[in-house]
């Protein structure tokens, strides 16, 4: 069965942000002029009500406000939960890459030391690497002296990840330049390399786009932790409180009927 694309699958493969702050701006942006319409609305209709109970209070009344305030959330929230269903391109976007090793062809004798928690010995284009783990932190040696190895130089590392990301060219081309652990590619992909551990991670247009849709989803819209978790308990508290009326409100008419 073919799946036929959604307007947001459209949105993505045309746009590719290449930042997720533009989105969440948007969306910030939307929902604020949603409160500023949802206020000159109650401003005009509201009367005083007694709030000593819900009993006491017009549910319908309540349970239209609420919708006000959670129209463009609930929106936003079925809107890429459907996107997340589809998922276009997210193979690609979240690829776990890892540096290319190759057969060892030899290694050198070891002398281990009591602070050695573990040893690991791999071999890449640069060469064989012997690394060993002490206090739970990974760094390179070098095995005639036990002494620390330091990171080779600039050039040596681009080699690295190229080596390591020539198996898709389209997607990641080539490396431009690296400097602390980050490389960047001529197709604007972000690869993070960490020289102890020889991990490496990408990011890139797409993988953007997937966190901001993310942020989005979760409500983590200002990028204050603190303040996005609180908006996300609020937010699914009114929504609860929002069915909980509408539910009263079935209620209510069913008994009516009776």
């Amino acid at each position: 069965m073919t799946m036929q694309p959604t307007a947001l699958t459209v949105l993505y493969y045309k746009y590719q942000l290449n930042s997720k702050t533009n989105l969440i701006t948007v969306v910030k942006a939307l929902y604020l002029s949603t409160l500023i319409g949802a206020f000159l609305l109650l401003n005009r209709k509201i009367t005083p009500t007694p709030l000593s109970s819900i009993d006491g209070m017009n549910t319908h009344k309540l349970h239209r406000y609420l919708g006000y305030l959670l129209i463009l959330p609930v929106t936003l929230w079925a809107l890429t939960g459907a996107f997340f269903l589809v998922k276009p391109g997210y193979k690609h976007a979240y690829e776990q890459l890892q540096i290319t090793s190759y057969p060892l062809n030899a290694t050198l004798a070891l002398s281990p030391q009591p602070e050695w928690q573990t040893i690991a010995i791999n071999r890449s284009i640069l060469g064989s690497h012997y690394r060993v783990k002490i206090a739970n932190q990974w760094q390179h040696i070098n095995p005639i002296n036990n002494q620390h190895s330091a990171e080779p130089a600039t050039q040596s590392i681009i080699n690295l990840l190229q080596d390591a990301i020539k198996h898709n060219p389209q997607r990641y081309g080539t490396v431009l330049n690296y400097q602390d652990g980050i490389a960047f590619t001529d197709t604007k992909v972000k690869l993070m390399f960490d020289w102890s551990r020889l991990s490496l991670r990408q990011q890139g247009a797409d993988s953007r786009f997937f966190n901001a849709m993310y942020d989005i989803h979760y409500l983590r819209w200002t990028g204050n932790n603190t303040f996005d978790m609180w908006f996300g308990y609020v937010g699914l508290g009114l929504l609860v409180l929002m069915a909980f009326t509408g539910i009263t409100m079935i209620s209510r008419s069913a008994k009516k009927r009776q």
